[in-house]
């Protein structure tokens, strides 16, 4: 199927018309909610599935997306009890009021164009309307910055002493390193937004990132179609903090089209990654990419989805600067470990002028310029351990504390960008129901804390296992 540019002459219309389900559901999230897990367990089938299985036999975990959460959250229409959603802008300047800053963008509603679209609004669902089934999509518009979002399943990941298998459909089209592609990251610790780009941010401590974004030696036109063929000829690796590139053995490439899924899943053991697809039309399903000899330092972690954007402008004439990416039938298979309750942090949402909007948060060595922040509807019952994981931007370190008690000092791991922090909470300093949440910056400076979320988990679920 080909497409012009869907943003040329397109009518526009509201993003308060977004859809029935979301405009109902633009209310406050309700103060807690609980996590839950499926039953599940091993091998694929390579066209992928509409049949709540995501196309593996036995899941651990899948989500179809066939009921948008009823409340908006920094989720969007994702539900917050399996999904937590980070927004990281690497471009923050203070000084100029840019903290986190999101511009609105144009974004596809299924087959309709809709402009001024804003978090929490930018994750939304549709389908059946429009005689497709029900999934989610996530827009942004880079607005010449280097950014991305991030989805990461609550549920650890365990391929301990086996390779496990996370398998998703999504229109996966790109226009290259500069403009807009695809990232999967499987890191060791529930932070929010993992990556690893030297240059542009390095945040993970422990973990393996796969990039679709080869356009696979092809001219990208004008528009948001991308080159029409993907390829993933590069795998990341961080070990303690260090990244290096591995080699990858094989890069084939696949056919792509906006709003024509693709179906992936990535193969992982401790020591080797296959990368298998099919084409947009949900054939010709094949090994593109493989990579081993990396010897992972840990086999339970945490499984990441991200859209990624570097100034568009500088990918062609006309590259879209925005993009949509649909998405379906998100899973992974293995043993069932438990998930955290979740506890977050609404994004800040101040506007920094009419189509900007600032998500995150600025402290000093006094504090938050508008804090204490609330963490809401907390629940401990049956809680054996709970984490506080956040993003952190500056040079040095920052201090939080829970409820008015002793400060903790956290040293911010991506000196002079986003550090990704998930450090361990006594239970002794929450409490059931609302929590007050303070920083600091330490040793002067200003610095800006984004995505905040508290995991509490009653069966030591919060913390990822190592390998031994």
């Amino acid at each position: 199927m080909t497409r012009m540019s869907w943003f040329v002459g397109a009518a526009m219309l509201s993003s308060a018309l977004l859809s029935p389900s979301l405009a109902a559901a633009q209310q406050q999230m309700p103060p807690g909610h609980d996590m839950s897990g499926h039953e599940m367990g091993a091998t694929s089938n390579p066209l992928g599935s509409e049949d709540h299985s995501c196309g593996l036999q036995s899941p651990a975990f899948c989500d179809t997306f066939d009921e948008p959460s009823p409340y908006i959250s920094r989720t969007g229409q994702m539900n917050p009890s399996r999904w937590s959603v980070s927004r990281v802008n690497t471009g923050v300047n203070t000084n100029q009021g840019e903290i986190n800053t999101w511009a609105s963008t144009l974004a596809m509603h299924c087959k309709t164009p809709i402009e001024g679209v804003q978090p929490p609004q930018d994750y939304f669902m549709c389908g059946p309307e429009f005689g497709e089934s029900n999934h989610f999509m996530e827009a942004i518009d880079d607005d010449s910055h280097y950014l991305y979002n991030d989805a990461r399943i609550l549920q650890p990941f365990d391929f301990t002493g086996r390779t496990g298998t996370i398998a998703f459909d999504v229109d996966a089209k790109t226009s290259g390193s500069h403009g807009w592609w695809l990232e999967v990251w499987i890191v060791s610790e529930p932070v929010p937004g993992p990556h690893a780009d030297q240059g542009h941010i390095e945040n993970v401590k422990d973990g393996i990132g796969v990039y679709f974004i080869d356009p696979c030696g092809l001219p990208v036109p004008a528009g948001d179609a991308g080159s029409g063929q993907v390829g993933v000829s590069r795998v990341d690796v961080v070990r303690n903090s260090s990244m290096q590139s591995t080699k990858v053995n094989k890069n084939t490439c696949t056919a792509t089209s906006p709003d024509m899924l693709n179906h992936f899943e990535i193969k992982l053991s401790q020591n080797r990654l296959e990368v298998w697809g099919s084409d947009h039309m949900k054939q010709n399903f094949q090994l593109l990419s493989s990579a081993d000899g990396f010897d992972l330092p840990f086999s339970v972690g945490y499984v990441n989805f991200e859209d990624s954007h570097y100034d568009a402008k500088k990918a062609g004439d006309g590259v879209a600067t925005m993009q949509t990416y649909h998405w379906d039938n998100l899973a992974f298979d293995g043993p069932v470990l438990p998930t955290p309750r979740a506890f977050s942090v609404p994004d800040a949402l101040t506007p920094k002028d009419s189509s900007h909007v600032n998500l995150g948060y600025l402290l000093s060595s006094g504090g938050l310029e508008k804090g204490p922040l609330n963490l809401a509807g907390v629940d401990l019952s049956g809680a054996n351990s709970a984490m506080l994981t956040f993003n952190a931007y500056g040079e040095r370190s920052v201090n939080y504390r829970l409820n008015g008690g002793a400060w903790h000092n956290y040293t911010l791991n991506s000196g002079g960008n986003w550090s990704a922090a998930a450090v361990p909470v006594d239970l002794a300093e929450l409490q059931n129901g609302n929590n007050s949440l303070e920083f600091q910056s330490e040793g002067g400076g200003r610095h800006v804390v984004a995505n905040i979320d508290l995991l509490v988990s009653a069966q030591g679920a919060a913390q990822a296992s190592s390998a031994e």
